[in-house]
């Protein structure tokens, strides 16, 4: 299984966060996507990905900076604040990344709760041929990756003015209004998946083995393993393990003043090294550089 494999969930498996949708909502975002070439994810209220429209996910830009640049972690950390800001306005938020694209993102609520969120992004500004940082080509720099290669990519993105991107913005908030007043996308009761999901996330500082899920369920070892691959395309001890490394990012942005040592063990790791080589092997950096990212957005207000 490759780096990311682990970090992406199938899509028409969103059963297992707790929320069902009909397969008029893939249709409707690839067609949105596909008319104004951009991404457009729908997240769940972890932000973690639930359906992306094809074909653009991810833009060759994108992959370029996640993989070979190894920005992943600004990507996750950014969208997750993102997410986090827009909750209280309950409108689109348009910002512009780390990596110089524009987004808007807008909570998905369901009977005055929050299930999840709405974005759009991976386009630039029209006109802007120098949108990307120097801080960003410096890291291109260190990481192999010339400013030609760089800004290649970046031009093949779709640009939009300002009145462009108001107006897509205001017809992709229509259609998440749309999507919603029609009950395609819901809340549902968790099932065994949720229920395995759940004694996972309330067990991930103590060892934990297949048997003693299947002990704490009720069901069959087979079972339990057989469900979580079926849901989450992975072994139990991967789900642990990716569920460990969320805890710990999550740890750390609550507060960035903890050592690594100290959020590996309350995530179910005694030894650091043995985390950070974990850690690393699944986001391709350091939690050392994770850390340092949380703290250098530490106390921001906006983009």
């Amino acid at each position: 299984m490759d780096n990311y494999a682990i970090l992406r969930y199938p899509i028409f498996m969103i059963e297992k966060l707790g929320v069902f949708y009909d397969e008029k909502v893939q249709r409707l975002i690839d067609s949105f996507s596909l008319c104004f070439k951009v991404r457009f994810t729908i997240f769940s209220a972890d932000c973690e990905d639930l359906i992306v429209g094809s074909p653009y996910c991810p833009s060759a830009y994108c992959e370029l900076i996640r993989d070979k640049i190894h920005l992943l972690p600004h990507c996750l950390d950014q969208n997750r604040r993102m997410c986090r800001r827009c909750e209280d306005s309950h409108e689109p938020l348009i910002y512009r990344c780390h990596a110089g694209l524009y987004e808007a993102v807008m909570p998905l609520e369901v009977n005055q709760k929050l299930i999840g969120y709405a974005m759009i992004g991976q386009f630039r500004e029209e006109g802007n041929k120098e949108g990307m940082s120097k801080e960003l080509f410096a890291q291109a720099e260190k990481a192999g990756v010339g400013e030609d290669a760089l800004r290649e990519v970046y031009l093949k993105l779709p640009a939009y003015n300002e009145q462009s991107t108001q107006n897509m913005v205001s017809l992709f908030s229509v259609l998440i209004n749309f999507i919603v007043m029609e009950e395609y996308i819901n809340a549902y009761q968790p099932g065994l998946a949720e229920k395995i999901s759940h004694w996972i996330d309330n067990h991930l500082a103590e060892p934990m083995e297949l048997d003693d899920a299947a002990d704490a369920i009720g069901r069959s070892r087979s079972t339990v393993s057989h469900t979580i691959k079926k849901q989450f395309g992975m072994s139990f001890k991967q789900l642990c393990t990716l569920k460990r490394v969320r805890r710990f990012e999550s740890l750390i942005a609550a507060s960035p003043a903890m050592t690594i040592a100290e959020a590996a063990y309350k995530v179910g790791f005694g030894d650091p090294l043995y985390f950070s080589r974990i850690y690393k092997k699944l986001r391709l950096v350091s939690p050392a550089a994770y850390i340092k990212l949380i703290k250098k957005n530490e106390g921001t207000t906006g983009i």
